[in-house]
C-alpha cells in the first residue's frame, strides 16, 4: 500500500491534486493535507481516506466511496469527511469509519438533508483525551443509514461512535448492527 498525500485543493480524481500527479488507487492511502479540500465526484476505491492537520473530504450526491475513513488529523473541529448534499441526494460509503484523537476529531459528518449509506464492519469512535472524536457525526436533518456495528472509544469524555447532534438538525439513524458503549465518560 502507498501513502499518497495530496498537493492542492481540487478533485479526487485530478493528478494535480496529488504528489506526483498519481491518483490514489485500490491499494493506497489518501491523504488530504493541511488546508487541502479534496472534492469526490465520482465513485473512489482506495484502501483508506485520511487527512493531516486541516485536510479534508467533500463527498458529493450520487457517489459510492469504497474505503476505511480515518482522522488522522492532529487539529480539533475537523471532519475528514462531509456529505452535505440536499435531499433527495444520496451517497454511499463502503468501509470502516475510526474518530480521530483529538477533540472534535470527525471521520464522517453529515450535515445535509439527503441520504448517506455506510457498510462497515465497525465504525470506531477515536480516544481522544478532549470531548468529540467520533466516528459518525450527524448533524443535519439527512437520513444516514448504517449497516455495521458500532463501537465507542475507551478514553475521553463523549467519544460516541454516532453523535446525533439534535440542537443543530433533525437527523434520523437507522442502524443494523451491535452497538457497544466505550469504558470512558458519556461514551
Amino acid at each position: 500500500m502507498a501513502l499518497i498525500l495530496s498537493a492542492a485543493t481540487g478533485n479526487f480524481n485530478a493528478g494535480a491534486t496529488w504528489v506526483g500527479g498519481i491518483v490514489p488507487g485500490a491499494a493506497d492511502e489518501a491523504r488530504a493535507s493541511t488546508t487541502h479540500t479534496v472534492t469526490i465526484t465520482a465513485n473512489v476505491t482506495c484502501t483508506e481516506l485520511s487527512n493531516a492537520g486541516t485536510g479534508t473530504y467533500v463527498l458529493n450526491s450520487g457517489v459510492t466511496l469504497t474505503a476505511n475513513v480515518t482522522h488522522k488529523g492532529t487539529t480539533a473541529s475537523i471532519n475528514c469527511l462531509t456529505f452535505s448534499a440536499a435531499s433527495p441526494a444520496t451517497a454511499s460509503i463502503v468501509g470502516n469509519l475510526t474518530g480521530g484523537s483529538v477533540a472534535s476529531a470527525y471521520a464522517v459528518t453529515h450535515s445535509g438533508t439527503g441520504t448517506l449509506t455506510i457498510t462497515g464492519t465497525t465504525h470506531t469512535s477515536g480516544t481522544a483525551t478532549g470531548a468529540g472524536a467520533y466516528a459518525i457525526n450527524l448533524s443535519g436533518s439527512g437520513i444516514c443509514n448504517i449497516t455495521g456495528n458500532l463501537n465507542c472509544g475507551t478514553s475521553g469524555a463523549n467519544n460516541h461512535c454516532l453523535n446525533l447532534n439534535v440542537s443543530s438538525g433533525t437527523a434520523t439513524a437507522f442502524v443494523t448492527g451491535n452497538v457497544s458503549g466505550g469504558t470512558g465518560t458519556s461514551t
